[in-house]
């Protein structure tokens, strides 16, 4: 899965050769995604070298990913 979060707001994603579309904002310092039908929230953003974390507070584990600049997709 690969998520591609633009400067302009919108949130491209990329799951099993599938493309979605969403949104982002920065909303009380924390991340918040909107994918549409009720699949998103806002997450703390932590970072360490290009590993990422969003975390969600009742959430046990948190969504994990490596921050790279975005590549050619098909």
């Amino acid at each position: 899965m690969a998520d591609v979060f633009a400067a302009n707001g919108t949130l491209t994603s990329y799951s099993m050769g599938r493309k979605s579309s969403g949104k982002w904002r920065v909303q009380k310092d924390e991340l918040c995604i909107d994918r549409g039908k009720d699949d998103g929230g806002c997450y703390q953003v932590w970072l360490a070298g290009k590993k990422i974390e969003l975390r969600r507070e009742g959430s046990i584990l948190p969504l994990e990913g490596v921050l790279q600049r975005q590549s050619a997709r098909r």
